[in-house]
């Protein structure tokens, strides 16, 4: 137990490397009832790792969760910060378990808590190991071994999950033990280790690796009679737990120990050299042991949880021993570094793989080379192990045979980069249930998959954190601090690939007097790809690049080049057989070629991304290759498909009230048409960062599709979405765009949409100029039932504003206007609104008499967001005569309509008010309920809301918080 961080100094200590414990000042605490220390037990496994609410309630109720497995988690959580914290005020940050988002971390570091402790110790020995410093690397294992006074957290599994959980802590310190165990022998310390590994080897009595390692251990240390006595009881357990007898491992320790073989050979041995015929004549074992690997990379940053997935696999195979090799094939886009890491994953798990490691460069994804054969393949692994040419036949059969014959029952890795296609892997895949074969390819090797069981291991680009990393591992020392702002710029210029990143920090080894100012200059001033240059072996971006190119078919490289243009992070299929006038079948089917050459990626079902100097590559085609005519049309066809794809949409969401409609469109667009309120809300949701950049793009007159339109079809999922940020930004960029053009019928729509923007910030006085101008223009182009919508706008700023009498006076002009003409949707929404006016002059009355004409009125229309808004000003209205319960009958009736429809600013401002007829009521629990509903849902609006949604929230905070939040 250490010194915690908090003042006055407290020391904490908690353990899970056993039975689940926790001290404070040296005073053991109870952790509660058994599922709360279970949850404490999950967020001291994930050492400092935020754990998200969902995997919480997996790990406690498995695939039974309760209705009220959240709020019992809430609970839970609010007990572990009073634990931890006795003195922590209500509603207080906790500094020891804190939260982030939706999930939790808890913040104990190496001082206080043992799996931090134990990983730190670990990660210490192994560094001290690989720099040859073993004495106090062993010295190291052992206090981290020592750290365990059981299995982890054994008596709290009572799920699925959370087994996996505390097994993979588990299985990290049987690795280690082994590791520790290897290193005492090259020492000649094996008994020093022993009743450490005794100890562990106690606490999973059927893990053959582990008690064959206890039983070399023993051996080593001269307790032969005790390690036969080891493999008899793990014999006699097998037999009759699983049937089974021991595996190879263990009979190869049982056969050493009969023959009295060494574990650890004489380091000052040689090996004789193979005669010709021993090398001619191999039928039973390898006669040399290759070493193939090209070096690992100094410093290897990243790829962590890659490492895992792997390591994870090897520890099944042990657990679960297969007929046949495990298969790794790594795939991503070039430059990604899937050979990289591939050579840095072999020389990891080399150590486990003893009879050697074969390397081959199957030049897949070379440039102006032709791939291996698969007979030219198989003899260079021949000759690798040992075969003299003269002994190599000559039929690929025969060749695939004799390879076989030599690697049977082998502990090797064979890794086989750039890999083009299942044919050329399938046969150099050794005999062995032992090995471990890693392949690297550009296009996920699926055959490989169904054939021979490969694993399939998407490379992706690492994280900003991580890029960050491989960049500053790679830069020349030069005695100063990176400025961490140009490292980031340089980053995101590099698209966080990391051949790019090498490349740069390979120009600045090259240059020495560059700084990183000028280095980042250069690439954003610069044309994306020539930035980085021409590298003779054509491992630059451009050339990696081109190689996946020039394997297109001619329509895929048409499409290719497009792409460059397309708008946003990602684009739809749809979308993509617009900007290529082509029918959505053939689109597919290139974009499948696409992706199978790793230019573009499928983001999720149906979408589709490419890499920033991907789309460069892409851009630099275009330009060259496709005409200025040409160019132009696709962008039309792109900008064509959105405008009618988001009207469609817009009509989907509101049927009852049309925008502006779209111009022509041409034969060869194929806009979506999303059929239903949620699938049309569902597409906005999905193209909403689309549909913002193209209403920027639109603004060029080039492509001939008005800015405005694309715009005013998005106000409404802005106004329900409550994305008023991006409502605010689109008009303003349309309206600017229709003040350019003087488009008269642009500016007044775009002026008024964007008041309504305005008004959502509570810039009031704005807004009511931007209605008057577009009042003016709508007047003067003779369009009186928008001058409708403009009274309508009007009243709403004026009722903001606490000017009601000026506020009736624009509903009832609005209301005489949609009588004239006939709208019986603004009707409804006028008489409404001047009910609900009436009601804030204190003419309770005529309004509530107005609010029902309004409800009945609606009926007839059918209007179900008109429905809840009615029901909103009702409550207001009974609120104000203190009749409370009647209040919040009618208010709970207005969220469940607005939920239907997905007007969340009604929604909330619905949960306000139910929120201060409780508090009338002094119904507390009631109140934070739905305080706490409404608060989720501001948090799921753009930047969270609105200053003043926040203000209002605020103001509303029930007095008294119940427990356990």
């Amino acid at each position: 137990m250490s010194q915690g961080t908090q003042e006055p100094p407290t020391e904490y200590w908690f353990q899970l490397l056993g039975p689940l414990r926790f001290w404070r000042d040296g005073v053991e605490i109870e952790t509660g009832p058994r599922q709360q220390r279970c949850l404490l037990a999950l967020l001291l496994a994930r050492a400092g790792q935020p754990v998200g609410v969902s995997e919480m309630v997996d790990v406690l109720w498995g695939d039974e969760p309760t209705a009220s497995a959240v709020n019992v988690i809430h609970r839970y959580i609010g007990a572990l910060r009073r634990l931890t914290e006795p003195g922590l005020a209500a509603r207080g940050h906790s500094s020891w378990l804190v939260r982030q988002g939706n999930s939790y971390r808890l913040t104990a570091g190496a001082e206080a808590s043992d799996v931090v402790a134990f990983r730190d110790l670990v990660e210490r020995a192994r560094t001290l190991s690989r720099d040859h410093d073993y004495a106090p690397s062993l010295d190291l294992y052992q206090k981290a071994i020592e750290l365990w006074s059981g299995p982890c957290a054994a008596d709290l599994a009572d799920s699925g999950p959370a087994t996996a959980v505390f097994h993979a802590l588990n299985r990290q310190l049987f690795d280690v033990a082994m590791e520790a165990a290897d290193l005492a022998m090259r020492l000649g310390l094996a008994d020093r280790l022993l009743p450490a590994l005794r100890r562990v080897a106690s606490w999973d009595h059927l893990n053959e690796p582990l008690h064959a390692q206890l039983m070399t251990l023993l051996h080593e240390a001269g307790h032969r009679a005790e390690a036969f006595a080891v493999h008899d009881t793990l014999r006699t357990r097998l037999d009759e737990e699983l049937g089974l007898e021991p595996g190879p491992e263990c009979r190869a320790v049982q056969q050493r120990l009969l023959t009295g073989t060494p574990a650890v050979p004489d380091p000052s041995g040689e090996r004789p050299e193979p005669t010709y015929d021993e090398l001619a004549n191999p039928p039973a074992s390898l006669v040399v042991r290759p070493a193939q690997l090209p070096p690992d990379l100094p410093v290897f940053v990243g790829r962590e949880d890659e490492t895992q997935v792997v390591t994870g696999l090897l520890q099944r195979r042990h657990d679960e021993p297969q007929a046949a090799p495990l298969v790794i094939a790594l795939s991503g886009m070039g430059g990604v570094g899937k050979s990289t890491f591939a050579v840095h994953l072999a020389h990891l798990l080399a150590p486990g793989h003893a009879d050697g490691q074969l390397y081959l460069d199957l030049r897949g994804s070379g440039d102006g080379e032709q791939s291996v054969s698969t007979g030219e393949a198989l003899t260079l692994l021949l000759h690798s192990l040992g075969m003299p040419a003269v002994s190599v036949p000559e039929q690929v059969p025969a060749q695939v045979g004799m390879y076989r014959s030599l690697t049977v029952d082998k502990r090797m890795i064979v890794l086989l980069d750039n890999a083009h296609t299942v044919q050329q892997v399938r046969p150099l895949v050794p005999n062995s249930a032992q090995s471990l074969v890693l392949v690297t390819s550009r296009a996920p090797l699926a055959g490989l998959a169904a054939v021979e069981g490969a694993r399939l291991l998407l490379m992706d680009l690492p994280t900003a954190q991580i890029a960050r990393e491989i960049l500053l591992a790679r830069l020349p020392a030069t005695g100063q601090t990176p400025d961490p702002a140009v490292v980031d710029e340089i980053v995101e210029l590099c698209g966080r690939l990391p051949l790019a990143l090498a490349l740069v920090a390979a120009q600045m080894a090259a240059r020495p007097w560059f700084s990183l100012q000028a280095v980042a200059d250069g690439l954003r001033d610069a044309p994306r790809l020539e930035a980085f240059g021409h590298d003779e072996t054509n491992n630059d971006p451009r050339s990696v690049f081109a190689w996946s190119y020039r394997h297109l078919g001619p329509e895929a490289a048409r499409l290719f080049r497009y792409l460059s243009i397309r708008i946003g992070p990602s684009i739809s299929a749809s979308a993509c057989a617009s900007l290529l006038g082509t029918e959505l079948a053939t689109t597919r089917a290139l974009l499948q070629e696409l992706a199978g050459s790793a230019l573009i990626s499928e983001v999720e079902p149906g979408r589709y991304s490419s890499h920033v100097l991907v789309r460069a590559y892409a851009e630099e085609l275009f330009l060259e290759i496709d005409s200025p005519q040409e160019r132009q049309e696709a962008g039309t066809r792109l900008l064509q498909h959105y405008q009618h794809s988001s009207f469609a949409a817009h009509v989907a969401v509101r049927p009852h009230l049309r925008p502006v409609p779209p111009l022509g469109l041409a034969h060869s667009v194929h806009p979506e048409s999303p059929a239903g309120f949620h699938t049309a809300m569902s597409w906005f949701a999905t193209e909403r960062p689309v549909l913002v950049d193209a209403v920027t793009r639109a603004t060029e007159r080039r492509f001939g599709v008005e800015s405005w339109r694309l715009a005013l079809t998005l106000q409404q999922y802005f106004q329900r979405g409550a994305f008023f940020q991006d409502w605010m930004n689109v008009m303003s960029t349309a309206l600017q765009a229709a003040r350019r053009d003087e488009d008269r019928a642009g500016q007044a729509y775009s002026l008024r949409s964007l008041a309504g923007a305005h008004f959502f910030f509570g810039r009031y006085d704005e807004a009511l100029d931007l209605l008057d101008e577009a009042g003016q223009l709508f007047t003067e182009m003779g369009f009186p039932e928008e001058r409708g919508y403009v009274h309508t706008n009007r009243g709403d700023v004026l009722i903001r504003l606490k000017r009601h009498e000026e506020a009736l006076a624009e509903y009832q002009k609005a209301h005489r206007q949609f009588v004239t003409s006939g709208n019986a949707q603004r009707e409804v929404r006028a008489m409404s609104e001047v009910g609900h006016t009436l009601a804030l002059l204190g003419d309770n009355a005529e309004a509530e008499t107005q609010l029902r004409s309004a409800l009945a009125r609606n009926d007839q229309v059918g209007n179900l967001e008109q429905e809840g808004q009615i029901r909103v000003y009702i409550g207001r209205l009974q609120t104000g005569l203190k009749d409370y319960r009647s209040a919040i009958k009618e208010l709970e009736d207005a969220v469940l309509v607005l939920n239907r429809v997905g007007h969340r600013t009604l929604e909330f401002d619905a949960l306000l008010m139910i929120i201060e007829s409780w508090l009338a009521l002094e119904d507390y629990d009631s109140a934070w309920k739905t305080w706490h509903t409404a608060h989720e849902l501001a948090q799921t609006w753009q930047n969270g809301g609105t200053l003043q949604t926040a203000e209002r929230l605020d103001r509303l905070r029930p007095p008294v918080e119940p427990e356990g939040v």
